[in-house]
C-alpha cells in the first residue's frame, strides 16, 4: 500500500503534534508588486484627544460639576464662554484639571481655557487679549498648538462692538505662524447654514439652520485663515447639531475650527446633549487623532508615613529609637548627627511603612459631600426628564432642583472652612495643618 505523503491537519494540542505547514502564495503572471506572503506592518501608535466648547452660561458654584462631566466625557482641553467671573486668573477644579480665565471688572462675559493633566504639562504661555478672547499655548505630542476661546457679541449687541470683536479674533489668528497648529472653540453667535454654498473649503455640508449675517462673518473669517468648521464635516442627527436650545427654538452657534490641512485628523464632532450643567447651551465635542510619542515615566520616592505618629504607632516607634546613644566622645556632631538620623528613618521605615508617593490631593473634592452629591444627582435626573417631556411642570421642577443644588453647592464650602477655622482655634489644632 502507497505510503500517503499528505500531511494531517489534526492537532492534539494547540502547541504541537500534527502541524502542516502554511501554503505559500499562488504565483500570478500580472506582475503584481508582491509575490510572497504579506507581512503585517507595525502601524505608529496614535492617540485621540477630545477637545470641547461650552457656554457655561455662569462658573459660580459649577467648577467641581463641570470637573466631572469633563473627567466623564473624556475631555482633555474645554473652552468656556459666559463665566461672568472677574480678573485674570487660574486655578483647580478638580479631577486633575486647571481653569485659566479672564473677564471684566463688572463681570459681564468672560471666557476660559480648561486643561487636563496631562496638557498642563506642556503650557507655553497665556494670552488674555478681553473678556471676549483668549489664547492658551501648548506643546501636545511635540507640535505646537494655539487654544483659543472667542466668545462673540450677540445678535442685540452693536455693530460696532461686532466690528470690534471681529477684527481682534482675525489679529490674533493672522498672528499664529503657519507652522503651529490652531484650535478654536467658541461661542460664535451666527449661523453657517445647513450647506456650504461658496465656502465649500471650509464648510462641511452638513451644518443646521439658516445661514445670516453674523454666520457670513464667521465663514469670512475662516476662508480668511484657512480654518475649517468641524462640526460642519460629519452628518448627524439634528440632536448631535443643535447647540442651542430655549423652548421651541433651535439653532447651531458654538463651533470648533480646526487648520484646513489638519480636517482629516478629525474622526468626530458632535454634540452631547444629555448634560444638566446649563439648560440652553450643550456641549460640543471633537476627536483628534494626533501620533503618540512614548510618554517618560516619572520616578516616584517612596516616603515614610510620619503622620501615623499621631495614632497607636507612637509607643511602638518610641520603643525601637529610645535605646539610641545621643552623644559619643569618639564623634563628631556631624557624625553623630548623621547616625542618629539614619536610624530614626530606618526604625520609622519599619513601624509605619512607606508610601509609594507621587499622589497629589484634590483641592476641589474635600469639601464634596454627600448632601451636594445627591443635589447634583437630582438636578441631572429631572434635567433628562424634562428633556424628554417637555412640559411645563418637569421644567419647574428641574429649576427648583438647580436652585437647591447651586444654594448645596455654595453652603458646603462655607461649614466646611468654618469647621477648619475652629479646629484650628483650638488647644493643639493647628498642629494638624503646620
Amino acid at each position: 500500500m502507497a505510503k500517503n505523503n499528505v500531511g494531517t491537519w489534526a492537532r492534539a494540542s494547540p502547541n504541537n503534534d500534527a502541524q502542516a505547514h502554511r501554503l505559500k502564495p499562488a504565483i500570478s503572471g500580472l506582475g503584481l508588486p508582491c509575490q510572497v506572503r504579506a507581512r503585517l506592518k507595525k502601524l505608529v501608535p496614535k492617540k485621540k484627544l477630545r477637545f470641547a466648547t461650552w457656554n457655561i452660561g455662569s462658573l459660580t458654584g459649577r467648577c467641581r460639576e463641570l470637573a466631572d462631566v469633563l473627567a466623564k466625557r473624556r475631555v482633555q482641553c474645554a473652552f468656556l464662554q459666559e463665566t461672568r467671573w472677574k480678573g485674570n486668573k487660574s486655578r483647580d477644579i478638580g479631577q486633575g484639571y486647571r481653569l485659566m480665565y479672564t473677564g471684566s471688572p463688572s463681570g459681564r462675559n468672560g471666557v476660559a481655557v480648561v486643561l487636563s493633566k496631562d496638557l498642563q504639562e506642556g503650557l507655553l504661555e497665556v494670552d488674555r487679549y478681553s473678556d471676549r478672547l483668549m489664547r492658551v499655548k501648548v506643546l501636545i505630542e511635540g507640535s505646537v498648538t494655539n487654544l483659543v476661546s472667542a466668545y462673540a457679541p450677540q445678535t442685540g449687541c452693536c455693530e460696532s462692538e461686532k466690528e470690534a470683536f471681529w477684527d481682534e479674533f482675525e489679529d490674533v489668528l493672522r498672528a499664529i505662524p503657519n507652522s503651529e497648529d490652531i484650535l478654536v472653540g467658541g461661542d460664535l453667535n451666527g449661523h453657517v447654514g445647513q450647506r456650504a454654498g461658496e465656502y465649500g473649503r471650509v464648510h462641511g455640508g452638513f451644518g443646521y439652520g439658516q445661514l445670516n449675517a453674523e454666520g457670513v462673518s464667521i465663514l469670512r473669517t475662516c476662508a480668511v485663515s484657512d480654518l475649517a468648521i468641524a462640526n460642519t464635516f460629519f452628518q448627524k442627527k439634528p440632536q448631535h447639531l443643535i447647540t442651542y436650545r430655549g423652548g421651541s427654538y433651535s439653532t447651531q452657534i458654538d463651533y470648533l475650527l480646526v487648520r484646513r490641512c489638519n480636517i482629516g485628523k478629525v474622526t468626530n464632532c458632535k454634540v452631547i446633549p444629555g448634560e444638566s450643567l446649563t439648560a440652553q447651551h450643550r456641549l460640543l465635542v471633537m476627536d483628534l487623532a494626533i501620533v503618540s510619542r512614548k510618554k517618560v515615566t516619572q520616578k516616584r520616592n517612596p516616603r515614610t508615613k510620619w503622620w501615623l505618629l499621631n495614632g497607636p504607632k507612637l509607643s511602638e516607634f518610641i520603643a525601637e529609637v529610645e535605646h539610641l546613644e545621643i552623644s559619643s566622645p569618639h564623634e563628631s556632631a556631624q557624625e553623630i548627627w548623621s547616625r542618629i538620623h539614619s536610624a530614626i528613618t530606618a526604625a520609622g521605615k519599619r513601624v509605619l511603612g512607606t508610601s509609594r508617593g507621587g499622589r497629589t490631593m484634590d483641592k476641589e473634592t474635600w469639601w464634596w459631600d454627600d448632601g451636594v452629591q445627591e443635589a447634583t444627582r437630582k438636578k441631572k435626573a429631572l434635567f433628562k426628564k424634562w428633556q424628554g417631556s417637555n412640559s411645563p411642570e418637569d421644567r419647574e421642577a428641574y429649576g427648583a432642583a438647580k436652585r437647591a443644588c447651586k444654594k448645596s453647592s455654595s453652603q458646603s464650602p462655607q461649614q466646611k472652612f468654618g469647621a477648619l477655622v475652629r479646629q484650628a482655634g483650638n488647644c493643639g489644632g493647628a498642629k494638624a495643618y503646620f
